[in-house]
């Protein structure tokens, strides 16, 4: 199930957005098969961006009203089997459901991020 959601790395929301409702913690933690052998079965069975599905999962085990995900910290470990190495991420934020602020015309940024709807 794929559905968008803000990400973003600080402990705080940008002034423009509000804050509704806190979920609380969101972890997630991917595996990437990192070896050569995983890097030539990626490329004959299909070629994928494995961060980015690692981002689509992070998003899709937080609770169906989240719209921005914060705080997001990632964290790594390599990890050697007889059968290859794997790259393990893990993503922690805090699940939460946000809407911007009304701006007076004057005082809008354009530079803003929006939230997904």
């Amino acid at each position: 199930m794929n559905r968008d959601a803000l990400v973003l790395t600080t402990d705080t929301l940008p002034p423009h957005l509000e804050l509704i409702e806190v979920y609380g913690l969101v972890e997630a933690t991917s595996i990437i098969e990192i070896s050569q052998k995983g890097m030539i079965r990626q490329l004959i069975e299909r070629r994928r961006d494995d961060h980015e599905e690692a981002v689509e999962h992070f998003i899709s085990i937080a609770p169906p009203d989240t719209n921005v995900i914060y705080g997001v910290r990632v964290s790594t470990a390599t990890m050697t089997f007889s059968d290859g190495s794997y790259l393990y991420l893990t993503y922690c934020g805090t699940a939460a459901m946000c809407r911007e602020r009304q701006v007076a015309e004057d005082q809008s940024d354009s530079t803003k991020i929006s939230v997904p709807q």
